[in-house]
């Protein structure tokens, strides 16, 4: 990978951290990246490179943490490097360049393709107009395209107040910022898992392709596994394994904290969360089942009826 595609994946932590620190502060906007960060599980994700094109609404998304930080990892800096190439060749058209400047087009679809959605590349003709390729806009902020076009520095504020709440300086229309807001929740937690039978799929293909070695496929796939064995656990059971023994659940997730501050219409303090969910499938999958959380189950069923005689 590193001498194929010109990058070193194993450069160290610290310096990828500041480098993604700077490329959000000059392409995208860090506030509202933290407004819409999501939780371990679901994650806040680019689908366009953060390096190299200024982010839009529809370029932000939600994933699994596993197809993130796992799964899509060498998707990335390889998609950036091509950008990186572009650039080089567009600025000095050497001989050849138009034939060149395809099969980089062709390598970013091939690329952005593999991934089903969850990434995009921005082709280039040779007259300089750009278009997108790959992408999901129904798995983006935003769905119906409102701000197609138009990066988060177009359409929101650089600078807002921290004495007030983010989402109400960026959407200061209550029901606009309510249906943005609930449709982001619909889309985190979609993605706590994810549509695993095309995650196998993607963890296919990029196998296939070479961007990932075998050791990486077997650990994205032993954790589709690992998903799958808890999947037919219902909610319910899930939040009730995830709650017992715990007090108090996430109480920093903003988008939870901005719907209940607008009175918005989810109803996360009744019934099961996407964090007390979460805490469920953590659970099962690493084996923590206790009396304590046997003897919340237990309740339930009786409370539910539907724990029958013979399962008493």
């Amino acid at each position: 990978m590193i001498e194929k595609y010109g990058y070193n994946p194993d450069e160290s932590k610290a310096d990828t951290k500041n480098a993604r620190k700077q490329a959000i502060e000059k392409r995208s906007l860090p506030t509202f990246e933290r407004m819409m960060q999501g939780t371990k599980t679901s994650q806040l994700s680019h689908m366009e490179d953060i390096y190299n094109i200024k982010i839009g609404m529809g370029d932000l998304g939600y994933s699994p943490n596993f197809v993130n930080q796992t799964l899509l990892k060498n998707v990335d800096p390889y998609i950036s490097t091509l950008y990186e190439k572009r650039d080089k060749l567009m600025k000095y058209k050497p001989k050849g360049w138009e034939k060149a400047l395809e099969e980089i087009n062709q390598k970013g679809m091939d690329a952005a393709a593999a991934t089903r959605g969850y990434k995009s590349f921005t082709i280039m003709n040779p007259d300089g107009t750009t278009f997108k390729y790959g992408g999901n806009p129904l798995r983006s902020l935003d769905p119906f395209g409102e701000y197609e076009g138009k990066s988060l520095q177009e359409s929101f504020p650089n600078k807002i107040k921290r004495t007030e709440l983010s989402e109400r300086q960026y959407f200061p229309d209550k029901q606009k910022r309510e249906v943005f807001l609930e449709n982001a929740m619909e889309l985190h937690k979609a993605q706590q898992t994810g549509n695993l039978e095309e995650i196998k799929k993607i963890n296919q293909d990029l196998f296939d392709l070479k961007f990932n070695d075998e050791k990486t496929f077997n650990e994205v796939d032993k954790k589709i596994n690992e998903l799958e064995s808890v999947s037919d656990v219902s909610d319910d059971l899930l939040c009730t394994i995830g709650r017992s023994n715990k007090a108090k659940f996430y109480e920093k997730d903003r988008l939870k904290r901005a719907l209940k501050a607008d009175g918005g219409r989810i109803g996360f303090k009744k019934g099961h969360t996407p964090e007390c969910i979460e805490a469920g499938k953590k659970k099962i999958e690493e084996g923590r089942i206790g009396p304590s959380e046997l003897n919340a189950v237990e309740d339930s069923l009786k409370q539910s009826g539907k724990m029958t005689p013979a399962a008493q």
